[in-house]
């Protein structure tokens, strides 16, 4: 059991395994694990019958949870029951009860929270389900046995999941273009150095507070509804952003790729800016090469790319949007692409190679 926790606690394709080993070994069907680093939830570990809960849990109930709000004043690493939190008639009459734990079958759970590191911690929460027992001072030695070994499991993934960070961080740092990761709200928790360099030089976008927004407030809600729909696991897309002092800017917004049901990535954006005048890591040559596209074709689909809308475009060439509608048909069968956003990630995601240098010796 000891060995199975920790090749959970490090290898991502087990780790959604790991509150189900806990309650293995505890002889508890409902486990749930949370990590959290500066008070922010950053993943999850949790048993198949609470899955659906763990999204309104991290939006909006934990926020009101009385359990959690307790066991943060506790002495780490030791089980509490939850009527030591709160009274459990006055637990009854809470929205966190009546809207989240009551329809979840919670009413009476088991946990404890364990510091990892300064300002890490991990919350171990256990329940049984309403139409059984509910847990009594006799249910607390088995779990509390079994924590020296938790701990120093998810301690050990704690440090994994910082060094690929630190790793991770390096390389986004080296790219030339702005990268900003971002949850459904817009707050920020990594922006490499050109995003704060775009910022400071007076981009459409801002991180004050270390949120993500855009300078003007016709501009903020087309790029708030973006990184929500990214965040929510959508496809995302592209925006123009033409405030700030430093000119037009392009922000590309796509899903945080996840590996694993409960990786850290779950609910997350990354939005990458550049300078509207900055020329892209492709042209109009490259595509025609790439995709097989007309001149046309390859005009059209950098500007969908800079963010202009098919009726901008139309209106700019010229032609019908029904004539348009054809080109983008067309443009579509040659890329693969489905949607206007698929065009758009696809192209996104080209090496940063410039088209007059595509065809130069070596």
């Amino acid at each position: 059991m000891i060995a199975d926790l920790y090749e959970a606690a490090v290898d991502d394709d087990r780790w959604p395994s790991f509150s189900k080993l806990i309650g293995k070994a505890a002889g508890i069907d409902d486990v749930a694990v949370w990590l959290t680093e500066d008070g922010e939830i950053t993943e999850f570990s949790i048993v198949d019958t609470w899955r659906e809960w763990q999204q309104p849990y991290a939006e909006h109930f934990s926020k009101i949870d009385p359990w959690a709000a307790s066991i943060k004043r506790a002495p780490p690493g030791r089980v509490m029951l939850g009527y030591e939190h709160m009274r459990e008639d006055d637990l009854v009459k809470t929205e966190f009860y009546n809207d989240f734990a009551r329809p979840g079958g919670m009413f009476r759970p088991m946990g404890m929270r364990l510091q990892l590191a300064p300002g890490a911690f991990a919350i171990v929460g256990s329940d049984l389900p309403a139409a059984k027992r509910h847990f009594e001072e006799s249910d607390k030695p088995r779990l509390q046995t079994l924590m020296p070994y938790v701990r120093n499991a998810l301690k050990l993934r704690l440090r994994v999941n910082r060094q690929a960070s630190r790793i991770e961080a390096a390389a986004l740092n080296r790219l030339a273009f702005g990268v900003v990761i971002c949850d459904a709200d817009g707050r920020v928790s990594f922006a490499n150095a050109a995003a704060e360099a775009l910022v400071r030089s007076g981009a459409g976008v801002t991180l004050g507070g270390r949120n993500l927004k855009a300078v003007l407030p016709a501009e903020a809600r087309p790029l708030s509804a973006l990184v929500k729909d990214a965040a929510g696991g959508g496809p995302g897309g592209v925006v123009r952003l033409s405030g700030g002092d430093a000119g037009p800017i392009i922000a590309l917004v796509t899903p945080l790729a996840r590996r694993s049901d409960g990786d850290r990535g779950v609910g997350h954006a990354m939005v990458s800016l550049r300078p509207a005048w900055d020329e892209p890591a492709f042209d109009q040559a490259m595509l025609e090469r790439l995709f097989g596209l007309s001149p046309a074709q390859a005009q059209i689909a950098l500007a969908l790319f800079e963010g202009r809308s098919p009726e901008q475009i139309a209106a700019e060439r010229g032609i019908r949007i029904t004539t348009l509608r054809t080109h983008l048909a067309e443009i579509f069968l040659r890329t693969g692409a489905e949607t206007q956003r698929d065009l758009v990630r696809l192209l996104g995601t080209l090496p940063p190679l410039r088209g007059r240098d595509a065809d130069a010796s070596p």
